[in-house]
């Protein structure tokens, strides 16, 4: 939320190539590695191995998720650019402004 996090950040960035996920790999006590925000698989195996999606949610606990990403006709991505305009910003974003900011801050803060 600083110049200087700003610059830092960059340096990080240009250090890896600008390559989040190899940056986010490297510290294993990240909380954006994909997974931190649970519990270790070996913990969660014997509960949930016999789940037919178990194996599934594993790998993306262990590797994070890989969504295919099909381009979009420009005609219903104007459309659904247009509805999201038109539906505006959400209701905690414009009544309670400084809400969101402190949030935001509070997780930059926790990240440090």
């Amino acid at each position: 939320m600083t110049e200087l996090a700003s610059r830092t950040n960059l340096e990080i960035l240009e250090s890896y190539n600008y390559d989040l996920q190899a940056i986010l790999l490297e510290d294993a006590h990240s909380p954006l590695r994909p997974g931190s925000e649970f519990r270790p698989t070996t913990i969660l195996d014997p509960v949930l191995q016999g789940h037919p999606l178990w194996e599934r949610a594993k790998k993306t606990l262990m590797h994070g998720a890989h969504l295919p990403v099909e381009p979009i006709e420009e005609e219903p991505r104007l459309q659904n650019l247009l509805e999201s305009i038109e539906f505006g910003n959400h209701k905690s974003a414009t009544k309670d402004n400084p809400k969101p900011l402190s949030i935001f801050e509070k997780e930059v803060e926790k990240g440090c």
